[in-house]
């Protein structure tokens, strides 16, 4: 585990909970918090302020998970929402309906199953975005055989009106 502390971006750990630890039900967190246990139930990091949650080698989370950043070394069945980076790192191994995220990275040796889908309000935000400019789409005509004679062209062709001089 030191390994894994040593790789870390963020130097300082506000919770840890070991292997060996179970834990039934909705565990709610702020600041960095890293899992090592096996967790049935939602992992949900507070809204107050930014939050990192750190999903350890030995770790099963059994349920969904939602926070800040996420790093998942471990085992996640569930549906996961970050809100910031997203990252699935060597022996990872995730099966999840849905995978919200803002951007992710899958390192090798990961293993992810799921759905992935940008948060609602990029959703939405991206489905605002209006063209510039009124781009009408191309039309095109369908190829024509080619004829044998100048008169059978003439029919196939749209009447051309001339102004006729006086």
């Amino acid at each position: 585990m030191k390994s894994y502390l040593r790789s870390m971006r963020e130097p300082r750990i506000d919770g840890f909970l070991p292997a060996g630890t179970l834990l039934r039900g909705t565990l709610e967190f702020s600041g960095t918090l890293w899992i090592d246990a096996e967790i049935h139930g939602a992992v949900r990091a507070s809204a107050a302020a930014p939050s990192t949650l750190i999903i350890g080698p030995r770790a099963k989370v059994f349920g969904n998970i939602e926070a800040g950043q996420i790093t998942i070394y471990g085992a996640v069945t569930g549906r996961i929402c970050s809100l910031g980076a997203l990252i699935f790192e060597h022996g990872a191994r995730v099966v999840s309906e849905e995978i919200v995220h803002r951007g992710f990275t899958i390192h090798s040796g990961a293993h992810v199953e799921g759905t992935l889908a940008p948060p609602p309000q990029l959703q939405q935000s991206a489905n605002s975005i209006q063209p510039r400019a009124n781009v009408q789409p191309l039309r095109t005509e369908p190829p024509r055989e080619p004829s044998t004679s100048v008169a059978a062209d003439r029919q196939r062709r749209a009447p051309v009106f001339v102004a006729a001089e006086r």
